[in-house]
């Protein structure tokens, strides 16, 4: 005699999925505010760096790559 395959027992899978997906923590993309804040961030950083004495846009030079693109 075999024992049945956990794969053939949907009602129990579908109680695990259910379980997992009440107690699994929010997605990242979940906290917008968070988000947000650190796009603003990184905004701020960026414009930062273009206007320190020296950066290549203040000089009217566009970025270049460090390396070669294949």
């Amino acid at each position: 005699m075999s024992r049945p395959r956990a794969a053939d027992d949907f009602a129990a899978i579908r109680a695990r999925i259910h379980e997992l997906r009440s107690e699994s923590r929010p997605h990242a993309a979940d906290d917008f505010a968070t988000i947000r804040a650190r796009i603003d961030e990184l905004r701020r950083e960026i414009t930062a760096a273009s206007k320190a004495p020296g950066s290549r846009s203040q000089k009217g030079e566009r970025p270049r790559p460090s390396a070669p693109i294949r």
